[in-house]
């Protein structure tokens, strides 16, 4: 005894001590059954695990482990601390933060885990997993400031490849900024990451929905479709997803209703399938109030009105406050026959909103109150802004018109005025929907005009040449086909001069014109023709010396010098035959008798008169004229050529015998000036 009591205190250290050196960790035996067990989502394998957990205190992956798996079990106070016991064995165990960050956050405590989030800071969180649950536990209380933070820690951790998750956390902080487009990017970028993220998937839906409900009518189709098909992929894996269901129902209903407009087949086979889905939400789960709102919808549009009204009405007692539950209620009541219950909800109902003020106004142009339609659909108009469905609200309003004209028709007690001006009304409307380029409303609009009368056919025809050019066959078709009718008005001629005489009148030039010319050209007189004698070619006889030249300007001209030997006569081509005959003499009597010589003064040039010219009387006989002049000296005087006489027409005038004019000689004792210059060469080769 005496020689253990040394041992004592050692044999005290290593039983308090036993337990460190036990083992940290289950073998691989031991772990291979619960993994199994949780692989397979059996229901005792949480039981397994923590049994597991409770032989291996010091287990810090199997304490994390359970963390997540009661967290997955919405156990959230046993999940922290699971997930504490494991941050205790590994303080730096940044997973089992994380999971502890997850288990706070269900908890609705954010402060704690933002203080569990601000010890793990740069290299402390390597994959960024802490910073990014903060981020989640922020954008769920609504802080999405601190969100932004958290998350940009985050991806600067990751910088290379971060993974799907934290491009979904942010579409999801996108989509709470109301910022859709970026929200649309993040999710095509997180299932390009992992296409199997089905979270992403529905969360992408979401959004596409939303983003229907903001664009334009063109692409509202469009987005749609791709909810339908995102909605799909979630419900194809996970059948019992409700809200999948719900969101699947959702899209298929809201399109429907827009197919109804123009595609009416396919938009109630479409709602067919809707009203499948969403039953489908409200079987998994009776609690969803917008499953049963939007498969009373669906039910509405399929036509079974009582069913309709049940799940309206369920919707409400949920405690739904859409607007749309009463509209659509008044019109499965009006629809199944319940006036009283329609009177009763119409009086509860009143639309606000301009989605409101057209879905009303839909619903009770299809339910047959046109009335109340075209009050709804009009004072949703000035609100708004995107053409096509501005385009397609007129459309409506002109089709409730053209309806309760034709419902006035039927009453034996109506005004054929008030039906006349409710299609005027009718054709307005379509005519300002034409003008956004509406083709159906243009159709309408071509089909009422022209069957009413000739001359709103005529309007009309000119109409659709405003709208589709003046090469539009259908148009001038129209205004052809309408003309006689809406000039005259069914009374002919006096119709027309007294409707439209500026058209009479032009018409009656137009068909007197012919005759007047034919009549014209008749009485025409008649003219005339006459021959013309032909006439030899004048002939210049060249000179044998060559003329002299015309003295400068700046000099005084002189005189010419009498030639010491004169001329040969010029001769004259024969009238008949073309050949050169021999110069005759002319008559003695023509000829010219020369004045006696006189000495001219020497100081004083002989000048040409600007407007003298001789001409020389026709010889008798009918001889040829001649056409030369020549200067030809003469006992020392100068003689004067006869000019030639420009060609005429031989008429009977013609013909006669042209008296001479008379020689005028100057008396200044100066030699007769020529009056006409001798012929040069040149003038030969210019004739």
């Amino acid at each position: 005894m005496n020689l253990l009591r040394p041992l004592l205190p050692a044999m005290f250290v290593a039983l308090v001590g036993s337990p460190l050196w036990s083992a940290d960790a289950p073998t691989a035996e031991e772990w291979s059954g619960v993994e199994q067990a949780l692989n397979e989502d059996a229901p005792d394998a949480s039981a397994k695990l923590s049994a597991l957990v409770a032989a291996y205190p010091r287990w810090s992956d199997g304490h994390r482990t359970l963390a997540q798996v009661l967290l997955r079990q919405g156990k959230a106070d046993a999940a922290l601390t699971a997930a504490k016991q494991a941050m205790a064995s590994a303080p730096s165990d940044a997973n089992a933060a994380a999971v502890a960050i997850q288990a706070l956050g269900a908890l609705q405590r954010p402060a704690d885990a933002f203080a569990i989030a601000d010890q793990f800071i740069g290299d402390k969180d390597p994959q960024g997993w802490v910073n990014f649950r903060a981020a989640e536990v922020a954008l769920n209380s609504g802080d999405r400031a601190k969100a932004d933070l958290h998350l940009s820690l985050a991806n600067g951790r990751v910088k290379k490849s971060p993974p799907a998750e934290f491009a979904y956390l942010d579409a999801r902080i996108s989509a709470a900024a109301g910022d859709l487009d970026r929200a649309e990017v993040s999710l095509n970028r997180a299932l390009a990451a992992n296409p199997r993220l089905w979270d992403a998937w529905y969360e992408l839906g979401v959004v596409q929905l939303r983003q229907a409900d903001a664009k334009t009518a063109s692409t509202r189709r469009e987005y749609l479709d791709k909810a339908i098909a995102s909605f799909g992929k979630v419900t194809a894996i996970h059948g019992k997803d409700a809200l999948a269901w719900l969101g699947l129902g959702r899209a298929q209903v809201t399109l429907a209703q827009d197919l109804l407009i123009d595609r009416a087949d396919e938009g109630r086979a479409l709602a067919a399938k809707a009203a499948a889905s969403l039953k489908n939400a409200v079987d998994l789960n009776d609690g969803l109030r917008d499953a049963h709102l939007n498969l009373g919808v669906a039910l509405l549009v399929d036509e079974h009105h009582e069913q309709a009204i049940t799940h309206l009405l369920r919707a409400r007692d949920l405690g739904s406050t859409s607007r749309t539950l009463g509209f659509n209620l008044m019109l499965a009541y009006q629809k199944a026959g319940r006036a009283a219950e329609f009177e009763a909800e119409a009086r509860n109902v009143q639309a606000v909103s301009t989605a409101e003020k057209l879905t009303a106004g839909i619903g009770f142009f299809r339910a047959g109150n046109h009335a109340l339609a075209v009050e709804l659909l009009t004072s949703a108009l000035p609100e708004l802004t995107d053409s096509e469905r501005v385009a397609a609200t007129n459309r409506f309003i002109g089709h409730a018109h053209a309806a309760h004209a034709a419902s006035l028709l039927t009453r034996a007690d109506t005004d054929p005025t008030a039906t006349e001006a409710e299609l005027d009304r009718a054709r307005e409307a379509w005519r300002k929907a034409g003008n956004h380029k509406d083709y159906p409303a243009q159709r309408f609009f071509m089909a009422q005009e022209t069957a009413r009368s000739p001359e709103l056919g005529y309007a009309a025809g000119w109409q659709h040449l405003t709208w589709h050019g003046y090469t539009s066959l259908d148009g001038w078709s129209s205004v052809v086909g309408n003309y006689g009718g809406a000039m005259t008005g069914g009374q002919g001629l006096p119709g027309m001069w007294q409707r439209h005489p500026v058209h009479l009148i032009v018409w009656g030039v137009l068909a007197f014109l012919p005759l007047c010319l034919a009549l014209f050209a008749f009485l025409r007189p008649k003219r005339e023709t006459v021959s013309e004698r032909p006439v030899s070619e004048p002939h210049v006889r060249p000179v044998s010396k060559p003329p002299i030249s015309k003295p400068p300007m700046s000099k005084p001209p002189m005189s010419k010098p009498p030639m010491s030997k004169p001329l040969p006569a010029p001769k004259s081509s024969a009238s008949s035959g073309g050949t050169r005959a021999p110069a005759t003499k002319p008559p003695q009597a023509q000829q010219r008798t020369p004045s006696p010589p006189t000495r001219p003064p020497a100081a004083t040039p002989v000048t040409k008169p600007p407007s003298a010219k001789a001409v020389s009387p026709k010889p008798p006989g009918g001889g040829q004229m001649e056409t030369e002049a020549s200067m030809t000296p003469l006992n020392n005087q100068m003689l004067e050529r006869r000019e030639a006489r420009p060609k005429a027409v031989e008429t009977e005038q013609s013909l006669r015998p042209a008296k001479a004019p008379e020689k005028k000689v100057r008396n200044s004792g100066e030699f007769a000036a020529l009056e006409r210059r001798t012929p040069r060469p040149e003038d030969d080769k210019k004739r």
